[in-house]
């Protein structure tokens, strides 16, 4: 939660300050003065905590409040790059019910993971190395001759396809058109 903005110039530090000292509950004027009415009205429904503690500056990009670069460099790269906010979701309900399927799935978690990775193009291809400056060539190494991207290294690669025929030998997989 992050109010619109103080109504007017506000020296007060720290969020304790808006708090009576003798009762510990908000005190309703200082609120009300300092921010704009749909604010305050937000403000004042915070449950105050009755054990104490003391302000700490938190890093509200995480969970826990703790900066760590990894944090700031997904943040920046989040702006960079146009993603959408944190805790947003662009998946339509038909995508949800595909993930659901997926989540609910008798597989072991390692391959229902590795198929989200796969899906979300998380997987360490030529391809996602080189776009992270990891590796100078996007082709795949074990076939040489295509770049390697996740539809590549899991279904184009002729290396892939041979391990799937041969895999068929000992499991019913389906077949390589379907």
């Amino acid at each position: 939660m992050k109010p619109i903005g103080s109504s007017r110039t506000c020296r007060l530090r720290w969020v304790s300050h808006l708090i009576e000292a003798g009762t510990g509950s908000w005190d309703e004027t200082l609120v009300r003065r300092y921010f704009y009415a749909c604010d305050a009205e937000e403000i004042l429904k915070i449950k105050i905590p009755h054990h104490g503690g003391r302000d700490y500056v938190a890093w509200h990009f995480e969970k826990n409040g703790i900066f760590s670069v990894k944090s700031a460099y997904r943040l920046a790269m989040r702006r960079e790059h146009g993603e959408g906010n944190i805790g947003t979701s662009s998946t339509t309900l038909d995508g949800r019910t595909v993930w659901k399927a997926l989540w609910s799935a008798q597989v072991p978690e390692k391959v229902k993971v590795f198929v989200w990775k796969v899906a979300n193009n998380g997987i360490p291809t030529q391809a996602n190395k080189c776009y992270r400056h990891l590796s100078q060539l996007e082709s795949c190494e074990i076939c040489g001759f295509q770049r390697e991207d996740c539809f590549h290294a899991c279904v184009k690669c002729p290396h892939a396809v041979a391990l799937r025929h041969a895999m068929r030998a000992h499991w019913l997989l389906p077949s390589e058109e379907d």
